[in-house]
């Protein structure tokens, strides 16, 4: 079964009415953190979506690649920051030269592999990443992985990985990533109740 496509199928066709429920959940506090990490240069926004993050971050004078698979959520992101740049492409391979990013934002993206293909794709985001880089992850708290209904969205299918800090504290130690940061929040809206998320800030070694 392609988990990959069901869970972009469900963001295609919920894609409007994601937009409008992320325009309220960007992790502020944690951006700001990231542009204090990375104050200049070019970031990749893996799972960019509807790009209001992009946008926020395209505003503290940082230039902004997105990448995300649902091409709806493209589209609007195309709009959302018109001085981002944006394409459909997979986080498991990256059409950008080695070296290129001087920072990676990843909210809620690598939660939606499978992960026999973590390891890949973060092989990828250490590539693309110039030496010391610096990556933001947002990621559910959790054991094991499945497909499950997204009762936020019409009961949808979606694919979701969950991990607790020492696994994917591990991930990133074997690919070659250190840690800097890794922390919880519970959060209290509705959207978000279900799992306490983490935060993660880590640099290429």
């Amino acid at each position: 079964m392609d988990y990959n496509k069901i869970t972009i199928d469900t963001y295609n066709k919920t894609a409007k009415e994601y937009a409008e429920k992320v325009k309220e959940l960007v992790p502020m506090n944690e951006l700001e953190k990231f542009v204090n990490y990375v104050p200049k240069g070019n970031i990749l926004d893996i799972g960019c979506g509807s790009g209001v993050q992009a946008r926020h971050l395209q505003e503290r004078g940082l230039q902004v690649y997105g990448i995300d698979l649902s091409e709806k959520l493209i589209k609007l992101a195309k709009k959302e920051s018109q001085n981002s740049f944006f394409n459909k492409m997979d986080m498991r391979e990256l059409k950008f030269i080695s070296g290129m990013f001087d920072g990676i934002w990843s909210v809620a993206s690598l939660l939606h592999l499978e992960k026999k293909d973590v390891p890949l794709a973060l092989s990828e985001a250490y590539r693309i990443l110039k030496p010391e880089g610096i990556m933001y992850l947002s990621i559910k708290g959790g054991k094991g992985e499945s497909l499950e209904n997204d009762e936020r969205y019409g009961n949808l299918p979606k694919y979701y990985s969950y991990y607790e800090p020492e696994e994917i504290n591990g991930l990133l130690s074997e690919a070659n990533f250190e840690v800097l940061e890794n922390y919880p929040i519970q959060y209290d809206d509705i959207y978000r109740i279900a799992h306490p998320w983490y935060n993660i800030f880590a640099k290429k070694k």
